[in-house]
């Protein structure tokens, strides 16, 4: 049920504005994504 969850933000687009909001740029804690749900590692 998370993994899903997860999957189905990363595909719409929303884990991107999560992220982006709390580790981007203009952020206080800026880190790159350089992943995505789902990704193999």
């Amino acid at each position: 049920m998370v993994n899903n969850t997860l999957l189905e933000l990363e595909k719409s687009g929303e884990a991107k504005k999560i992220y982006e909001h709390w580790f981007g740029p203009k952020s206080k804690a800026a880190l790159p994504r350089d992943f995505r749900i789902g990704d193999k590692i």
